[in-house]
């Protein structure tokens, strides 16, 4: 490996590392293509070359888990200092995130391209990236993540409620909050606060969501339609100061168990 991991964990036949190896994105391209156009977009593939790629890979601290040489999940990071290449990061070309990055005064990373293989959609799964990603975190002194977090499906009629869940119950304050762009904004109805069962609509999140989420995880206001990949995304923010340390233990404990 020409690109040595910038950070590498084992568990019996589950590894995980971060890396910037073109080797081991090309894998993980690979796994985000399998799942986000074959399983969500339904596009059928058309050879074994088929990768989810753009110009932000090169740039990306990416998380990737490993059972055996198999890669079943990742992730990829953006540090400002690698974002000045492309001049903006790649929440931004769905959201508008001014308040957020001209007002927030700690140290910020973007997150996205998540993806767990559906055979190993397991809570010891789940649990040993979201430590991973707790890791990096620590590790790079990051005090606040944000990216793009998706429903399935173009059409946000069709997750109204839990959007406006999300709403009501977990939208950023005014001074961060980051609004969608007018060419890509969702239209869909608020169902009022005194309408929603709080409890039921957690439990009706897109798993990822719900991870943020249990993080201490705020949202922007509205949502976008992403249609490269047939998707209905908000905007997440998590900033560490909101994540509380008994959570932050246990995350980092199922990484070390």
């Amino acid at each position: 490996m020409d690109h040595p991991p910038l950070l590498h964990v084992h568990k019996g036949n589950i590894s995980l590392v971060v890396t910037r190896d073109p080797e081991e994105i090309r894998k993980a391209q690979s796994l985000r293509y399998r799942i986000f156009f074959e399983e969500i977009a339904g596009v059928t593939p058309t050879s074994h070359e088929n990768l989810d790629c753009d110009e932000y890979d090169e740039l990306c601290d990416h998380v990737i888990v490993y059972d055996q040489n198999t890669v079943i999940g990742t992730y990829r990071f953006l540090r400002p200092e690698y974002m000045k290449t492309v001049g903006k990061y790649y929440t931004q070309s769905e959201f508008d995130l001014d308040k957020l990055l001209g007002k927030y005064s700690g140290n910020v990373v973007e997150v996205g391209r998540s993806c767990i293989d559906p055979a190993y959609r397991t809570g010891s799964i789940i649990k040993l990236l979201w430590g991973g990603i707790t890791l990096y975190l620590e590790t790079f002194n990051i005090d606040l993540m944000f990216g793009c977090a998706s429903f399935p499906g173009d059409d946000p009629s069709q997750h109204a409620h839990c959007l406006s869940y999300l709403h009501h119950f977990h939208r950023i304050n005014d001074t961060l909050c980051p609004t969608p762009l007018e060419h890509v904004k969702a239209s869909f109805e608020l169902t009022p606060k005194d309408n929603l069962d709080e409890k039921q609509s957690f439990s009706s999140l897109p798993p990822l969501i719900k991870g943020y989420l249990r993080l201490g995880g705020k949202v922007g206001t509205g949502a976008v339609i992403d249609s490269h990949v047939n998707t209905t995304d908000v905007c997440i923010i998590v900033d560490k100061k909101d994540i509380s340390q008994r959570y932050l233990d246990h995350l980092m404990a199922s990484i070390k168990e």
